[in-house]
């Protein structure tokens, strides 16, 4: 059995709700199930990431894909996740509850030019990681984001990850600032509109960016960037680019961007 540590809002909903769903796809440490109504939740071993459809399991020298098998039968109860109705993942019940977006408080706000300053200082560090396989927009003039989606290889594709992190970027920054990121609403437009050539998996994620709901590290990045917290930073850097093969890092490509590119244009509306 797996012991439950932090629920997703979702997650939680599942359960209190007495859903019942089956197994969509098993991995070594992440177990993805999806209800009739075609929303994913997903059993993610601790320390990997939190999200609204997750629950995070205590640790166990188990591959999650010993677990359980594609077409399983799920059921969710306040207390416990059954598979084929052995218990499976138990304490959902005193599992803590996780919302994205809830620490707004005393976020400190930085100058234009420091946010472009910053996110060039990271990008530096990130492009050592980067295997070179994409070619990443130099700047948002020439940016089409309907030429992404679907883009690349794996369950989310490179292009998927890197528009999810853009739009993070620019939610963040328009809620922040109280101020409209110019560049966001075409964005999610031709998202939206693009959806449906990627695949289940990532057509999850993208909606989560959609509707501005991202994970707990992804959160923490933007919180230590602004907060100015290297310790901060450092780790949730080091989180997002061991998610994944190259989705973390794709992610946190797109972050910069569309933080990068919303200052740019603010900066350049101060200079007019």
């Amino acid at each position: 059995m797996l012991y439950a540590l932090v629920k997703g809002t979702n997650f939680a909903k599942a359960c209190q709700e007495g859903s019942a769903g089956v197994v969509h796809s098993v991995f070594e440490r992440a177990i993805n199930l999806k209800l009739p109504q075609g929303q994913l939740l997903t059993v993610l071993y601790q320390d990997i990431d939190i999200m609204e459809a997750v629950c995070t399991v205590a640790f166990k020298d188990k591959p999650l894909n010993t677990l359980a098998k594609v077409g399983d039968k799920v059921v969710f109860t306040p207390k416990v996740m059954y598979v084929t109705s052995i218990p499976v993942v138990v304490g959902i019940d005193k599992a803590a509850t996780w919302q994205s977006l809830t620490g707004w408080e005393g976020i400190n706000k930085l100058s234009y030019k420091e946010i472009i300053l910053k996110c060039n200082e990271i990008n530096s560090f990130l492009d050592r990681h980067d295997s070179g396989k994409m070619l990443w927009p130099a700047g948002i003039k020439l940016f089409k984001a309907e030429e992404y989606i679907g883009l690349g290889e794996g369950l989310t594709p490179a292009g998927d990850d890197f528009l999810a992190g853009m739009l993070y970027g620019m939610w963040f920054l328009q809620q922040l600032y109280h101020k409209r990121a110019p560049f966001l609403a075409e964005t999610l437009k031709k998202v939206s509109k693009n959806i449906h050539k990627t695949g289940e998996i990532s057509r999850h994620f993208l909606k989560y960016a959609i509707n501005n709901k991202p994970g707990f590290n992804t959160e923490n990045f933007l919180l230590a960037i602004f907060n100015k917290n290297e310790r901060q930073l450092t780790k949730a850097l080091y989180k997002k680019l061991h998610y994944g093969a190259s989705s973390g890092l794709d992610e946190l490509k797109g972050c910069l961007f569309g933080l990068k590119e919303t200052a740019v244009a603010w900066e350049e509306e101060l200079c007019t």
